[in-house]
């Protein structure tokens, strides 16, 4: 990046630091922090040349007198005798960037990344997708990418020109939302597996689905899912991607992909994963008609995870069952009714206050299991007809 040895006069009254670090981020691991460090220890391998501009530049920001006391106390500094004290430590962070190779820039803009990255992420909350609008949802998300507006510590933009700091949020901007290219291509090829694998099983699937990148559960409303296989997004590579292509690679893009979990189980690992699916689903598949299971896989799928539950009852039993449960009703009512009228007949109608609970309890109880078999079998035959519950 070019240097910047514009002359700016900053207010006294300035006083609020990004260093200030809340219970959630240590200090050690603040962006401003690890700038700060960054910075000191380049500021001590500056070279005898590079050492001398600087302190002019240093000079013309802060005049002669800090210049004069800077180049005293700098064998202190270094040999750690005397501590810099924070305007100090300010003033460098300020003035040692413009002075440092355009990689070293880089990488010093390099630590902005987790601050951006979670302010990206934070403007990609979704709490559900639903499958037949993942297509128009990560559009939506692409173009809030594509306008967002970021935080910065401060120094940046008291160092580099705008020009360079767009430049270097439009990499930041490149990289998401190739990220959710990425994503949405992996999350359709999962729910269109899950299509071409289950469909066979003569029993009810119910599919859930969470996203990586957006860490939000998709609602399964339609199956397979409708849209492009691969999302068209507007995208221009940003001069910084192709300048430091291998830099941007390690510091940027592998970071960004590491925190949306893009990445985190590798190639090897999901083709497992799916060819388990694969195998249970063969397997359930050789089941005799009679036979009944009820299995839950959990399974990392290319763009997120899925939970898969594969059941198959047997409905002859059931109804079977269903049967057994009306004919007790049956001759528990029609038990019950000679009971009474026998008990009414003979004048001991007050026997039933006392004990007529009894019988009522026990035509409550076969009612009760008659439709809880009802409802299983309803419920049972609707998900097999729906083949794919929604999550």
């Amino acid at each position: 990046m070019t240097s910047y040895y514009g002359r700016r006069w900053y207010p006294r009254r300035r006083r609020y630091y990004s260093h200030q670090t809340t219970g959630d981020t240590p200090r050690s691991t603040s962006p401003y922090w690890k700038s700060l460090q960054f910075v000191r220890a380049e500021f001590f391998r500056l070279g005898p040349f590079t050492f001398e501009r600087f302190s002019d530049f240093y000079a013309g920001k802060y005049g002669s007198g800090a210049k004069q006391y800077m180049r005293r106390t700098f064998p202190q500094w270094q040999s750690g005798a005397t501590k810099m004290a924070g305007q100090t430590e300010r003033r460098i962070l300020e003035c040692v960037p413009p002075f440092l190779p355009k990689d070293k820039q880089f990488e010093l803009l390099s630590f902005q990344v987790p601050s951006v990255i979670h302010q990206q992420k934070s403007g990609l909350k979704a709490s559900r997708i639903k499958a037949s609008e993942i297509e128009t949802t990560y559009r939506q998300l692409a173009a809030t990418v594509s306008e967002h507006e970021y935080n910065l510590d401060w120094f940046v933009n008291a160092v580099f020109p705008a020009k360079e700091v767009t430049e270097f949020l439009n990499v930041f901007k490149f990289t998401m939302l190739d990220c959710l290219r990425l994503s949405y291509a992996q999350v359709r090829q999962d729910l269109m597996l899950m299509h071409d694998m289950l469909p066979g099983l003569d029993g009810s699937i119910h599919l859930a689905y969470k996203i990586a990148l957006l860490d939000c559960p998709v609602e399964v409303d339609v199956y397979p899912p409708p849209g492009a296989a691969q999302l068209a997004i507007a995208m221009s590579e940003p001069s910084l991607v192709t300048q430091f292509r291998d830099r941007y690679r390690t510091i940027l893009l592998d970071h960004a992909l590491a925190q949306c979990k893009a990445e985190a189980v590798g190639h090897v690992n999901r083709q497992v994963a799916l060819a388990d699916v694969e195998s249970v689903v063969a397997q359930l598949q050789r089941t005799s008609s009679d036979q009944e299971y009820d299995t839950t896989l959990e399974v990392q799928g290319h763009g997120g995870t899925l939970t898969i539950r594969l059941q198959k009852k047997n409905l002859l039993r059931l109804r079977y069952a269903i049967a057994q449960q009306t004919m007790k009703l049956l001759f528990a009512l029609g038990l019950t009714g000679v009971a009474v009228v026998f008990l009414c007949i003979k004048g001991l109608w007050p026997i039933l206050i006392y004990v007529g609970i009894i019988p009522l309890g026990i035509i409550g109880s076969i009612w009760g299991k008659l439709q809880e078999l009802k409802s299983e079998v309803t419920e049972y035959e609707r998900k097999r007809a729906t083949r794919l519950a929604a999550s």
